[in-house]
């Protein structure tokens, strides 16, 4: 008698079994619209079974057409998977060089080069981060959407000049004050997202992870530790 090591009793474990991991099961929603797309990716990127995700997806819609493919699965959309397939209808063998390990890895920072880093299970990198924040934003601003700021630090506002005063009679020097420190190690006149720039790079974590935390491009996070002096965590480092 089999034992009941599966999900019905009676039954051995089926091979599907990390499907149950999956962090799409908590919101699938968010993985078939296109405006959190870049939202999708994010959470397929920090899966624990993205690697099986991608091996399933791949193999359950292999020689499928681009129009049947949908959603964001494993990281990818449904064309980039279609490129990846070449024996799908409607293209040659671009979806086969993409695959090839003996082809050069293209640009880091390009769209083939996060679809290769993602076709193969691996870490998506800063640059390939930093270019699907840019190429989102470009896509937003053709759609007619409202175009992010793309860093988090505001630029101060201009204010008009105003009326010349009288100069004040000569006086004693004023002695200068001390800039207040917020709790957090920042000016008091510190952004929201500077000081939530600050507590995750304080925790030790490098910028890959600090921008996917905060949902910002590595840029934004540069700018917010150049600022503020703060000297770049290493690559390696990763949340607790």
């Amino acid at each position: 008698m089999d034992s009941t090591n599966g999900q019905v009793p009676g039954t051995r474990t089926s091979p599907r079994d990390w499907r149950s991991r999956a962090l799409c099961l908590e919101d699938p929603d968010l993985f078939f619209a296109r405006e959190t797309q870049v939202v999708a990716r994010k959470v397929c990127i920090g899966c624990p079974v993205r690697v099986e995700c991608l091996d399933d997806i791949l193999a359950t819609e292999r020689g499928e057409p681009d129009n049947r493919r949908h959603g964001v699965v494993a990281g990818l959309t449904g064309r980039e998977r279609w490129r990846l397939d070449p024996t799908a209808p409607g293209h040659g063998d671009d979806g086969a060089s993409l695959l090839d390990l003996d082809t050069p890895d293209p640009k880091c920072g390009s769209h083939d080069a996060m679809i290769r880093h993602l076709s193969r299970g691996a870490d998506v990198d800063a640059e390939c981060w930093t270019g699907l924040q840019h190429r989102e934003r470009q896509n937003q601003f053709k759609r007619g959407q409202p175009e992010p700021a793309l860093a988090a630090v505001p630029e101060p506002k201009r204010r008009r000049k105003a009326e010349p005063k009288p100069k004040p009679k000569p006086g004693p020097a004023p002695q200068p004050r001390p800039e207040p420190v917020a709790r957090i190690g920042l000016p008091l006149g510190a952004t929201t997202k500077e000081r939530h720039v600050y507590r995750l790079w304080a925790e030790g974590l490098a910028d890959i992870h600090i921008a996917r935390r905060a949902d910002i491009s590595t840029q934004a996070v540069r700018r917010v530790r150049d600022t503020y002096g703060l000297i770049a965590n290493p690559p390696s480092a990763k949340a607790s």
